[in-house]
């Protein structure tokens, strides 16, 4: 009987392409790639053995009686082990593989061992096939038992992929129906043509359809870092979802890896980002995946190596980073969470990736740990502000400027308070920055200048000595184009005069608005509006430029003050500052006045005003009134 393993050949040269489509990002094979690198590699050795079992089968061979007996023997032990080994594979596809025992796989090998014993034994009771001395191959009355066992693995894995449907996208699902409809096809077709040896061709293209499908590594990987990126992140949380397979996440933020791009160059930048990635992958019994901007997530199945890894990636950024001779340090942050518990989709898991890191607390070369329990405090904080917006629960509080020279309170500072009905005070610090982030923060800005106006008109403030009030505005409002015309119209609306508001801005106002912000200072100073510069000497703007904008005062952040009472070079540096401001023809406050020594400090140097809790704190605007009037009439 003469056998055609053409296709063999064929079969070789597919899986060959196959196995190197899979490898070629050689170091991010997973378990289930490397369960289908199994399957391509049995697929070629059944191929080779089915060739030379073929040849040595041919009338006439000279092969010795065992080396044909045997190569027999072992295309079917090969080739009966591709139907466990790809059941295997489903279960990594569907999740269903964290729950994997040794039962688990005890029962998935047990028809294939049951298999084996019959195959080593069937020398003896040749149950199975026949190979006689003139190299004549004969199927014998057990033959069946190699499609009763195959049908076994086939029924399990239509079972599973019934009930791990939904963990499957519709593609993958459909991918992997083919492969078992192919290898059905296959069968049929050598059973009836056993001479046509084409059933290994079928199951290899076949394999290189699920390649180009569910393994299209391509699709899986972040360019920059080469580890899977937020799509499979996404994919992934989905198949653990459906599998009710518990995990645990890690959230790994590096701050100012952006940063760096424009001091040391996108290579630098680029370098650091993929050091940090091959450290993270080398976190034993985790999944890493790179979501953009040094923002990382790994999940990991087994909660009590949680300290561990937070251990091992707080030591690891306490060092520095190396590239060409530059050391660079960074700030971390880490929330670990767990699904389904907390988080179950990628609306629970965007707040943590999309928040930014908290630039108060940063300090390079250390780690902060947090759990998601900070974020569900910022969703019910945004809660709050929607309550505050809609049942006007903020409230204004006003916050003294002294004149340092004339011992009297000409002006305040409008901030506002949120006193929330379900979760009480809440500092500013806290719902300023996710009002910006969640697009409340021009109703904010609005609901202030209202207040503000009506403040103003409904009090006298010129009977006490009040001349302006200061009212602050983000970056974002600046963006704003329509923020003059509906402030000025305000004004309006309360007959209040514009040289009674000033607005203050932020040197990072400035910086990120350098085109906008001018436009606006001049309608605004057109109509007499003021315009104060605040927190100065924490920004990073160029100062030649902060200084062409019409500021009639400059607030020093309260920071420069408290570093001048411990260094003497600070102390050089706040005297260089007051003396830069001065020159420049404005007008100077201190902010962070605490003590009678830091005042007696500001008033032999020459500042004009000042500010802190020395004086008052932020008070609501009936007690303001109250006690501006008793402090400058005591003053006189």
């Amino acid at each position: 009987m003469l056998y055609n393993f053409n296709f063999d050949i064929a079969a070789i040269f597919v899986c060959s392409f196959s196995i190197y489509c899979v490898i070629e990002k050689k170091g991010l094979i997973r378990t289930q790639n490397r369960l289908l690198l199994g399957l391509l590699f049995l697929t070629i050795l059944c191929s080779l053995l089915d060739i030379f079992a073929s040849l040595s089968l041919r009338p006439g061979s000279t092969y010795p009686y065992l080396l044909t007996y045997t190569l027999n023997l072992c295309y079917h032990i090969v080739h009966s082990l591709m139907p466990p080994l790809a059941l295997l594979f489903l279960g990594y596809l569907t999740g269903e593989h964290f729950k994997y025992s040794f039962y688990y796989f005890s029962g998935v090998m047990f028809p294939y061992g049951v298999l084996l014993v019959v195959l080593f034994t069937n020398p003896l009771h040749h149950m199975l096939f026949t190979v006689t001395p003139d190299h004549i191959y004969y199927r014998e009355y057990g033959f069946f038992i190699f499609y009763v066992v195959a049908s076994c693995y086939l029924v399990a894995m239509i079972i599973k992929l019934y009930r791990f449907r939904f963990a499957l996208d519709r593609t993958k699902r459909w991918a992997f129906l083919g492969y078992l409809y192919s290898s059905i096809i296959a069968i049929i077709v050598q059973f009836f043509f056993p001479t046509l040896l084409v059933e290994l061709f079928i199951q290899s293209m076949a394999l290189l359809g699920v390649i180009f499908t569910i393994d299209n590594l391509r699709e899986m990987l972040d360019q920059n870092t080469h580890s899977y990126n937020r799509t499979i992140l996404l994919e992934d949380m989905d198949v653990y979802l459906n599998a009710h397979q518990e995990y645990q996440l890690l959230v790994v933020k590096v701050n100012g890896l952006v940063d760096y791009i424009p001091k040391l160059g996108l290579n630098a930048a680029v370098h650091f980002l993929q050091d940090i990635t091959a450290f993270l992958q080398t976190l034993p019994d985790t999944e890493l995946y790179h979501c953009g901007e040094g923002r990382f997530v790994m999940i990991y199945m087994n909660a009590t190596k949680r300290e561990k890894l937070m251990d091992q990636i707080r030591t690891r950024f306490a060092e520095p980073w190396s590239f060409d001779q530059i050391d660079v340090l960074f700030h971390v942050e880490v929330c670990y969470t767990e699904s389904p518990a907390e988080i179950r989709d990628a609306k629970d898991l965007y707040p943590i990736l999309q928040a930014p890191i908290s630039r108060s607390r940063c300090k390079i070369g250390t780690t902060d740990i947090y759990n998601y329990q900070r974020y569900i405090r910022e969703n019910m904080i945004i809660d709050a502000i929607k309550r505050g917006i809609e049942h006007h629960n903020f409230e204004i509080y006003y916050q003294p400027m002294l004149d340092v020279v004339h011992h009297c309170i000409p002006s305040a500072e409008a901030l506002l308070r949120l006193n929330d009905d379900t979760l009480g005070y809440i500092s500013p610090e806290e719902f300023i920055p996710l009002a910006e982030r969640n697009g409340y923060i021009i109703q904010l800005g609005d609901y202030v200048m209202e207040e503000v106006c009506r403040f103003v008109s409904e009090n006298d403030l010129n009977e006490f000595g009040i001349q302006y009030i200061d009212i602050n505005l983000s970056s974002v409002q600046c963006m704003d184009s329509k923020l003059a015309k509906r402030f000025l119209d305000l004004m309006k609306k309360y007959h209040i005069h514009p040289d009674q508001i000033r607005f203050e801005l932020t040197e990072a106002a400035i910086f990120q608005n350098k085109e906008l912000l001018p436009m606006l200072i001049e309608r605004f100073a057109k109509q007499g509006v003021g315009f104060v510069l605040d927190d100065y000497g924490i920004g990073n703007s160029n100062i030649a430029s902060i200084f062409q904008l019409p500021f009639s005062l400059v607030k020093i952040d309260k920071s420069l003050l408290w570093e001048a009472e411990k260094s003497q070079q600070a102390l050089t540096i706040l005297k260089n500052i007051m003396n830069m401001v001065k020159s420049s023809g404005m007008e100077l406050l201190m902010e962070g006045i605490e003590t009678e020594h830091q005042l007696a400090w500001l008033m032999d140097n020459g500042c004009d005003f000042c500010q802190g809790y020395y004086f008052s704190r932020a008070i609501p605007s009936g007690d303001f009134i109250k006690y501006v009037a008793r402090y400058n009439k005591i003053s006189e």
